[in-house]
């Protein structure tokens, strides 16, 4: 059976590092969510500075060109490792669902949680510009952690170089909820 493997996390947390490392040796095609808001950023004419009324439309288009290339990568039979930020479990789903309707794969999740030392030392390779503090504040504000109702075979959260097994208790409701907030988002759009 044909395999999904999601690795999701905040910015600078090891998720291309961590696919570097686990999955270079396997036949998996590696689909970035970052090409595909690069390349919606591009199609719609912004090279910088992207206005907020079209930052959203970007990403809500960026997200259904890496959806849409993960289901036809496993449909012509490949694994497929999908990088993603996912912090909301209402965009988990609507992935899943839309992956679950074309086709049946084993569906994983690995969720990056770099200790803070880790996680500093990303940021300044990266040189990217806030404090850890910040971006810790915006994971623990915005990130919902995976569960098993989402349909999720595993859920691995990885602190470092160690990857754990964690499969909290089901909660249906999730699921009622994150479809909810997604058609309530439909309707606004």
């Amino acid at each position: 059976m044909r395999k999904l493997s999601f690795v999701i996390g905040a910015t600078a947390t090891g998720k291309t590092h961590f696919i570097e490392q686990h999955f270079s040796d396997e036949n998996s095609v590696v689909l970035n969510i970052y090409d595909y808001q690069q390349k919606a950023y591009d199609e719609a004419g912004f090279k910088e500075a992207i206005p907020f009324n079209a930052q959203f439309r970007c990403l809500k288009k960026a997200n259904e060109m890496h959806l849409n290339a993960i289901i036809e990568a496993l449909k012509q039979g490949h694994n497929v490792v999908a990088e993603q930020t996912f912090f909301k479990a209402k965009r988990r789903i609507a992935y899943i669902d839309e992956i679950r309707k074309a086709l049946d794969v084993e569906i994983e999740v690995y969720v990056m949680h770099p200790s803070d030392e880790r996680w500093a030392e990303n940021i300044k390779l990266r040189k990217l510009s806030g404090s850890l503090t910040q971006f810790k504040e915006q994971a623990e504000r915005d990130m919902e952690f995976p569960n098993p109702a989402e349909g999720f075979e595993k859920i691995y959260e990885v602190v470092d170089n160690e990857i754990l097994l964690r499969m909290d208790e089901s909660h249906p409701e999730i699921i009622e909820k994150a479809r909810r907030e997604l058609a309530e988002e439909e309707e606004r759009i």
